[in-house]
């Protein structure tokens, strides 16, 4: 049997992963394109990544009419998030957010922490969520890049058993990292629509 689903973000690189991740472990389901712009965009109004992705996940599920699955994360420092976009109104832009992590790294040196990714999946009968923990440790890049072709933080977190940042990964390694997010992906996906890979 053969599920539609859309993959709800603005994020145009973390939908070509997530679909990815769901056409190599389950062809039967037909990935939905969608257009998210700032008409139909949602909010998040929670703190917790998980409250996040069912937040948006609900808005999404009742504006499509379909099976919609969210993400969010979360990055915390010794227990506090921390977050440059959440502490105004205005999206910060990647060149920003770089120099946010560069003058907070300035301040704090040796800093360690986790991210929080949480996934949310929509169907007109329920929503079924699950988060999973990933441990980082933050330092300044020790080359600058000439232009932010990732997400700004990337050129900054060291994952746990890794010396290198995220920005550096090869393919290979980025999977490796992934490891966590897909297995709670797919879980959720068997869990969901009953699906065997």
């Amino acid at each position: 049997m053969k599920f539609s689903l859309v993959i709800a973000t603005t994020n145009l690189h973390r939908r070509k992963v997530l679909t990815s991740i769901i056409k190599e472990s389950f062809p039967g389901i037909k990935i939905e394109a969608k257009e998210i712009n700032v008409k139909n965009i949602s909010t998040e109004s929670n703190k917790r990544a998980k409250d996040n992705a069912i937040e948006k996940a609900k808005f999404y599920g009742i504006l499509f009419k379909n099976n919609v699955l969210c993400e969010d994360d979360t990055l915390l420092i010794e227990g506090e998030e921390i977050s440059p976009n959440r502490k105004g109104k205005r999206i910060l832009s990647n060149s920003e957010v770089f120099k946010y992590w560069v003058l907070f790294l300035k301040e704090n040196s040796n800093v360690s922490g986790k991210i929080i990714k949480a996934f949310a999946l929509y169907t007109q009968k329920e929503i079924q969520e699950d988060e999973t923990e990933i441990e980082i440790h933050l330092q300044l890049p020790k080359k600058w890049p000439r232009r932010i072709t990732t997400n700004p933080l990337n050129y900054f977190i060291i994952p746990k058993g890794y010396s290198k940042p995220l920005s550096d990964f090869n393919n290979t390694e980025l999977k490796l990292y992934r490891q966590k997010e897909t297995l709670l992906l797919r879980n959720l996906l068997i869990n969901t629509f009953r699906v065997n890979k």
